[in-house]
């Protein structure tokens, strides 16, 4: 009687152990999965932020020499206003 109990037991852990297994194995690939797509977002969103500080840079750079232009088209037009 004592060794059927053994037996069954042994069954049901044995059965058990693989699901076990086999869940861990799927929930370890969706996890490896959900990384990768992760590590692509980052990088898609580090260009992003780059191009992002690329643009500021140049903007930073343009906007003095946009602003001194529009002083003298300012200073023209108030000449001109003066002047008629």
């Amino acid at each position: 009687m004592d060794s059927t109990w053994f037996e069954i037991n042994v069954m049901i852990l044995s059965i058990m152990l693989g699901i076990f297994l086999i869940v861990g194995i799927a929930t370890g690939i969706l996890i490896y999965k959900i990384a990768k797509e992760t590590r692509a977002l980052i990088q898609q969103t580090m260009n992003v932020a780059d191009q992002a500080e690329k643009l500021a840079t140049n903007f930073a750079k343009s906007a003095a020499p946009l602003a001194f232009v529009k002083f003298l088209y300012n200073l023209r037009k108030d000449k001109k206003n003066e002047k008629s």
